[in-house]
């Protein structure tokens, strides 16, 4: 459109040399006005670059590393792993210093389980063969019924009165077994075998 107008105003002064003389101060006065402007866009470029350099360089470098630069971290040193036990590590010389020390526990040494100490075999021995002591502090029982069969749920005796069987306790005596002759009966460290329908 600014071409359109200059190339009216141009044969406009062709034809009136007045308007010719306007037209070229106008277009002198218009190019001096743009150069004024372009020194000022210019200086104030210039002014702000050197505020910049001044002013904001020192501080960049206060607070931290320039955009663009990383920063340098220095590498961790590896852990050293022992090639011994903790035990001959803590005799040795002490670690280098800029390097990590991993302490290793030598691994505990399980106690060998306890083995069970064997029962002590009982001693069989008929009624009449106990010592003297032991004789003494066999308790008493008076037999009435004396039953014995193949299966061993079947088996029983009746004993002062009571009903027993394979396993049961009866004044201090385990009934062993119920056998076709009589009884066992464990007391303390023996195996007392008991005719049929003894009492004592």
């Amino acid at each position: 459109m600014s071409f359109v107008l200059e190339a009216m105003k141009k044969r406009e002064a062709r034809a009136n040399p007045d308007a010719a003389v306007a037209l070229a101060r106008q277009t002198a006065e218009r190019r001096r006005n743009r150069l004024w402007a372009g020194l000022f866009a210019l200086t104030m470029a210039i002014n702000a670059a050197l505020l910049l350099w001044v002013f904001g360089l020192p501080l960049l470098g206060r607070d931290g590393p320039a955009a663009g630069e990383e920063a340098a971290v220095a590498p961790l040193p590896a852990p050293t792993q022992p090639s011994q036990p903790a035990a001959t590590a803590a005799a040795g010389p002490a670690p280098a210093a800029g390097t990590a020390a991993i302490a290793v526990e030598a691994p505990l040494a399980k106690p060998a389980p306890a083995r069970p100490r064997p029962a002590p075999r009982p001693i069989d021995v008929a009624l009449q063969d106990l010592p003297d002591d032991v004789r003494a502090r066999f308790p008493g029982l008076a037999f009435s019924t004396h039953i014995y069969a193949e299966d061993a749920d079947l088996r029983a005796i009746v004993a002062n009165g009571e009903r027993l069987q394979e396993g049961d306790r009866v004044r201090g005596l385990e009934i062993v077994a119920i056998t076709e002759t009589g009884v066992v009966l464990a007391f303390e460290r023996y195996r007392v075998s008991v005719p049929i329908l003894s009492d004592w």
